[in-house]
């Protein structure tokens, strides 16, 4: 593979000032599913076997005439709505070839339309103190806005007009694209996001999920106005997206907007998108970058599991106990707080709709590189080879359980939660019965998952750091 690496990022969420990279672009937030043998949430789940409260309230949903799906929760503790459409247009919808033309159509549709101008748009929402925003990612693009009850119906003249009636100006196209390059560029002094972007290239090789949501350097000076436009009209269409709107609202209310503002969305045929398996490889690979570094970047990762297999709830508490809890887990003991090698360690088993992949990063000094890869390896046997303690499996569980309330607080958190549910097919009362079933998990599911979806001798390892002075022998 050829070590001069790209890193893409999203120039629209950067400008904004919207989700930052984090401390590496390497993870996808991570959500939950089942464990071996036990029952499939998404099939044989029964409301009438919850001992739970509610955590995620009542959702209604329903579909509009166009195909448009609605969703609505009326949550009336502050006078704020937020709404966002979620368009099933992501960059595995894209080609190599063109790729990035899904994100630059996304941040493209707040900058102009048939009549407003981008200054307009920005004006009017920051006049009564709302936000608009429209994005691109792996799966799905999304726009939204958030405004105060008083000015919903700005809120959504602003939010059907970008979605509606886009008019992707030449100039801004062409400013958005030399930004977008800029930031590519700008980005190969980064070595977490160079070891990041590695990574995600040898994992997933000519995988759709391999393409970078913002594009290559070489692809994005290729994509034209005319082929965004053809994008957008091959792919934004009503029976297409997801409309979901939490807030002070009633389902009257919401239904009436949604009707007016969307009700003209033309609906249209859309083919599924084939997405092939996520590759396993038989044997450890390992990929050099050349940095000039004392610090070395070290990421590895394998093929994990899709956000709807159903082991991936106990999946998820077992890497909690390996390197996902951070100061609780086994890696970061074994390497950070034992060996004094890495200031943190970190994994995850990060899923989407059509596969995902277990991924984890330390930074260590370069000669100390290869003794932290083996306690990775060591720590990954260990897990497999016996139960995990009563203790760190309630700790575990106990994490996740007090994790999801938190995560539907706010409106914005729980439009989050919503929309996540429904692209991914999940039924009503699905997290109460996740919730359910995560007290049901023994040691030796632990045990059994970990021997199913963990691959320590399958490992893709990418280091980015001196080479002449950072040896490595695990991949020998």
């Amino acid at each position: 593979m050829n070590n001069t690496v790209t890193f893409k990022i999203n120039m629209k969420r950067l400008i904004r000032g919207g989700a930052g990279l984090g401390l590496s672009l390497l993870f996808l937030a991570s959500c939950a599913l089942l464990g071996p043998g036990m029952p499939n949430l998404a099939k044989d789940f029964t409301p009438e076997k919850l001992e739970f409260r509610s955590i995620v309230p009542e959702i209604h949903r329903e579909v509009l005439p166009n195909g448009l799906v609605l969703l609505h929760h009326q949550k009336s503790n502050l006078p704020i709505v937020e709404a966002q459409v979620l368009v099933k247009a992501g960059a595995i919808r894209g080609s190599d070839e063109l790729a990035g033309r899904a994100n630059l159509c996304a941040a493209l549709l707040d900058e102009g339309t048939s009549s407003r101008s981008s200054v307009q748009i920005s004006e009017e929402i920051e006049f009564v103190g709302g936000s608009l925003y429209s994005s691109g990612g792996m799966e799905y693009s999304t726009a939204g806005v958030s405004v105060l009850t008083k000015d919903v119906e700005l809120g959504f003249d602003l939010l059907s007009d970008i979605l509606l009636r886009p008019a992707f100006p030449e100039r801004e196209v062409e400013r958005l694209k030399g930004e977008t390059v800029a930031s590519i560029i700008r980005s190969r002094d980064n070595p977490r996001s160079v070891a990041s972007d590695t990574l995600r290239e040898f994992l997933y090789g000519d995988h759709p999920y391999h393409r970078p949501v913002v594009g290559y350097e070489e692809t994005v000076p290729k994509i034209t106005r005319e082929s965004i436009l053809d994008f957008y009209s091959t792919y934004y269409l009503a029976n297409n997206a997801i409309l979901t709107i939490v807030g002070d609202l009633s389902l009257d209310e919401a239904r009436d907007l949604a009707k007016r503002h969307f009700g003209e969305w033309k609906a249209g045929e859309v083919s599924e998108v084939e997405v092939p398996a996520v590759p396993a490889y038989p044997k450890i690979r390992l990929e050099r970058v050349q940095m000039d570094l004392t610090q070395a970047n070290v990421v590895w990762g394998h093929r994990g599991l899709a956000r709807t297999d159903p082991d991936y709830t106990v999946t998820r508490v077992m890497n909690y106990i390996l390197g996902g809890g951070g100061f609780a887990s086994r890696m970061f003991n074994s390497i950070r707080d034992r060996e004094g090698l890495a200031y943190s360690v970190y994994c995850i088993f990060s899923a989407a709709k059509h596969g995902g992949t277990y991924q984890g990063a330390l930074q260590t000094k370069n000669e100390s590189a290869d003794q932290a890869l083996k306690l990775v390896v060591e720590e990954m046997q260990q897990i497999q080879q016996e139960p995990v303690t009563e203790k760190e499996l309630r700790e575990a569980v106990s994490y996740y359980s007090g994790s999801l309330p938190r995560r539907q607080q706010t409106a914005a958190q729980l439009l989050a939660l919503i929309s996540a549910g429904e692209y991914y097919g999940l039924p009503q009362g699905y997290w109460e019965r996740e919730l359910e079933l995560m007290q049901t998990l023994t040691p030796e599911d632990i045990l059994r998952t970990a021997r199913k979806h963990l691959d320590p001798a399958g490992l893709s390892i990418v280091v980015v750091g001196d080479e002449a002075t950072t040896p490595i022998s695990v991949a020998n």
